[in-house]
């Protein structure tokens, strides 16, 4: 069964191992953003520790604010292990029903190369909306909204 909870200090080691198994060098958080994540100190930040049978699999990080009608998909990745097997897609499903609630609309940014992760959220709803030109330093990305109310 997949669950997700909210990420605690303890889950630092996990977040961190996990983002190094995910990402590049370029794209990986540093050691002090993750930290930051998890203190939230404007109370403004989500985050998830996703859970395959209370196994940690993956997490998620999220921006918003108090006032917002929108919220932003900052970070997501699933261990390696794992993917392919319908887990991220059933979380952000479940993520995006919840949000569906609070917001009016939800995007993220990704890299043009990243097929497997634009083919995921346009799968969910999600549009191109925009081709950000060298938003990765060495390669342009996409912005990439869901307005809720359609397609969930």
């Amino acid at each position: 069964m997949l669950t997700f909870r909210k990420a605690i200090s303890t889950d630092f080691e996990f977040m961190k191992f996990i983002e190094n198994k995910s990402f590049n060098e370029i794209d990986r958080f540093k050691t002090y953003q993750i930290k930051y994540f998890l203190k939230n100190p404007n109370n403004s930040i989500i985050t998830d520790i996703i859970l395959a049978d209370d196994k940690k699999i993956g997490w998620a990080t999220y921006f918003t604010n108090k006032k917002a009608k929108w919220i932003r998909l900052y970070t997501f990745c699933i261990d390696p292990l794992y993917r392919g097997k319908g887990y991220g897609k059933e979380y952000l499903k479940k993520r995006l029903k919840e949000f569906s609630k609070k917001y009016k609309k939800i995007f993220l940014e990704v890299r043009k190369s990243n097929v497997s992760a634009i083919k995921l959220y346009e799968s969910l709803g999600f549009k191109r909306k925009k081709i950000l030109e060298k938003y990765y330093l060495n390669e342009d990305g996409f912005k990439m909204v869901h307005c809720f109310g359609e397609n969930l």
